[in-house]
């Protein structure tokens, strides 16, 4: 009895399987299962701003470009210095800004300001300080050489969309007048970085 129970419920199984093998998913009555993918992809934004020596303030160094320029020198997290040694006039930087951006970002940009500079006795205001970059117009002159613009208002000195190391450089005079008094004088550039997904 065992063993015809055996060879009945054998017999099953092999109709089963050769019923099974020629059925499709829908007429088996099954349907196709699926399964959701989603991520969130976060606004990112790298700025580093450093100070780059150079000999003098070339005109044919590249305002903007793609990857870490540096110009005979070596990138390094620094001071800006003005070296007023001699008569008052328009005194370059001892090193020119350069600012490395990352972003992937549709847009983005960044302004550079100061309150201007400050000795214990005196006090130079930010229009005395004037910079150059690739957004300055180039055929402006106000006594510093042409492109330098002063820091009166904030100014635009790099912007952009999405990119891996795109480089600005920003060049800085000061003007240094007779009537400034001898000392040491301290300040801050200010970069706003303003980045919109």
């Amino acid at each position: 009895m065992k063993k015809r129970l055996l060879q009945i419920l054998a017999g099953s199984i092999v109709l089963l399987v050769l019923s099974l093998a020629g059925l499709t998913q829908e007429q088996f009555g099954g349907t196709a299962q699926t399964v959701g993918v989603t991520t969130t992809i976060e606004p990112f934004m790298s700025v580093t701003i450093v100070t780059a020596q150079s000999e003098r303030q070339e005109p044919d160094l590249p305002f903007r470009s793609l990857g870490s320029y540096v110009d005979g020198g070596s990138l390094a997290r620094g001071v800006v210095e003005f070296e007023a040694l001699e008569q008052p006039g328009f005194i370059e930087a001892d090193k020119h800004v350069q600012i490395i951006v990352s972003s992937n970002c549709t847009n983005w940009s960044v302004e550079c300001s100061s309150t201007g500079l400050a000795s214990a006795d005196d006090f130079i205001p930010p229009e005395r300080l004037y910079l150059r970059s690739f957004y300055t117009d180039p055929g402006a002159d106000n006594g510093a050489g042409p492109g330098y613009e002063n820091l009166a208002v904030p100014k635009l000195v790099a912007t952009g969309s999405a990119a891996l190391e795109l480089s600005y450089q920003v060049f800085l005079k000061l003007e240094v007048t007779w009537e400034d008094m001898p000392g040491d004088y301290d300040g801050i550039l200010n970069f706003t970085v303003m980045p919109t997904p």
